[in-house]
């Protein structure tokens, strides 16, 4: 707002200000303003507002509210509203328009007059309410609200007791103009302890709309928090969804979206898995719907499965559509890497190339005395299998006094004698094998530079 001037002014020559002296009873005297009107006065936009002053005086003043609309050039007396020409003015149900009007009541009796400070009115639409959804996560619960009109700010009160309220709950504020998405994750929670939260939408002024219905969720270890976007892009016959949920440590989620006319939905995408822990994204279109139908959309998030605890640092990972398999290096820390084909892990060993059922039992030598390069962890380089062949490849050799010299070699699955190739690699650090050629990387002096032999 542009700056203000504020004052009482005196009508009379024997008249007082807005904090004369004080009235003796029965002895006259000119009004003098024991109470100012409010300033600011804030009010929503088709509601009423009520200015209220008291004077003293004697005899008792009567009262006139005047309103100006032009920064008090001009000032006339009030005409719309109830109680004009009392202490306490009710002015009519207010518009946009009427915002910024200012007002001012003028105090009389027989010895003078005097008036008010003046105050203007604050006219702010009235925002809509927000709908308020919560999902609890691991120590965080998130949240998400739908967008509405005429706000400003929106207001989440918080609090671990049922009949939370703007007056009892911590407040976390966010300007709607910086908001990108209408989610927050209220994450350092206490397992366990319920939080019960509510929202409000504040117009420009700070006026707050009604708040959201209260919503209530409890975080809890491996909660995965799912929470489904706008769809958008919509076509007439497909649509864009994205949707993020907590990944819990240690643990692997199979998210999926759900959508149908209906909350009972009926249709789904196919489930996808998450093994990283934190926060995921998941996105993909859905078609085959329907023009001018209007859908129903959820994310939904399987159970977590933990698929190992208390783990040593481990090396290597391999799965086979049924189970993962790793090396713990408190274990076996000669183990750094290995390879799953079939049934069988194969890996080196103390014994040499061996192989392990995959079910468990006792590891077979396929090939004794061939041992892995020292330069760990790339110890196999690559693992083939084919209709015409299939066999190991990995880099012999030693790295020693700063020198490195490997040498590919090569045998079949199935056991039997290394072959060596005439060719050296410098210090490795992958190796790959197609149909044709193997692969490496190796340094060259300050740089690395990717090579090949034919089988």
């Amino acid at each position: 707002m542009p700056a203000r001037f504020r004052g009482a002014g005196v009508l009379a020559a024997c008249g007082g200000g807005g904090g004369g002296s004080p009235v003796s009873p029965g002895v006259p005297a000119s009004p003098a303003f024991t109470q100012q009107p409010p300033d600011p006065v804030k009010v929503f936009e088709g509601r009423t507002a009520t200015l209220t002053v008291a004077a003293s005086g004697v005899p008792a003043p009567t009262f006139q509210w005047q309103v100006t609309h032009d920064r008090g050039a001009t000032w006339a007396n009030v005409t719309t509203g109830d109680g004009g020409t009392t202490a306490a003015y009710i002015t009519a149900a207010t518009t946009l328009a009427d915002d910024t009007s200012e007002f001012r009541a003028v105090a009389s009796n027989s010895q003078g007059s005097a008036t008010s400070d003046w105050t203007y009115l604050e006219v702010g639409q009235m925002p809509g309410t927000p709908v308020l959804a919560v999902s609890p996560g691991d120590t965080l619960v998130a949240l998400e609200w739908t967008p509405v009109t005429g706000v400003s700010n929106y207001n989440l009160y918080w609090s671990n007791t049922p009949g939370v309220t703007s007056a009892n709950g911590h407040l976390v504020a966010f300007p709607a103009p910086t908001l990108t998405s209408c989610t927050y994750t209220h994450s350092g929670l206490v397992n366990g302890t319920p939080c019960c939260y509510v929202m409000a939408a504040a117009n420009i002024y700070g006026q707050e709309g009604t708040p959201s219905p209260e919503v209530q969720a409890t975080p809890a270890a491996g909660a995965t928090a799912p929470f489904t976007g706008a769809a958008a892009p919509v076509t007439d016959a497909a649509a864009w969804l994205s949707g993020t949920l907590n990944v819990p440590a240690g643990a692997t989620v199979s998210t999926w979206f759900e959508w149908g006319t209906t909350t009972t939905y009926g249709s789904q995408s196919v489930p996808v898995d998450y093994l990283s822990s934190g926060e995921a994204a998941l996105a993909g279109t859905i078609t085959g719907l329907a023009s001018s139908t209007s859908y129903q959309l959820s994310k939904a998030g399987g159970s977590p499965l933990a698929l190992a605890t208390n783990l040593g640092s481990g090396w290597g990972m391999a799965a086979d559509g049924k189970s993962v398999y790793w090396v713990e290096t408190g274990v076996s820390p000669s183990i750094r890497e290995f390879k799953l084909a079939g049934d069988a892990i194969y890996f080196f060993g103390s014994g040499g190339l061996m192989s392990l059922p995959v079910a468990g039992g006792t590891p077979s030598v396929l090939a004794a005395g061939v041992s892995a390069p020292s330069q760990a962890p790339y110890l196999m380089g690559a693992l083939v299998t084919g209709a015409d062949e299939s066999g190991f490849y990995w880099l012999a050799g030693t790295s020693e006094a700063g020198t490195s010299s490997f040498e590919p070699c090569r045998m079949p699955l199935g056991g039997g004698s290394a072959t060596p190739y005439t060719c050296q690699v410098q210090a490795s650090g992958a190796m790959v094998v197609d149909a044709s050629r193997i692969y490496w990387s190796e340094w060259a002096g300050n740089a690395a530079r990717i090579v090949c032999t034919p089988k």
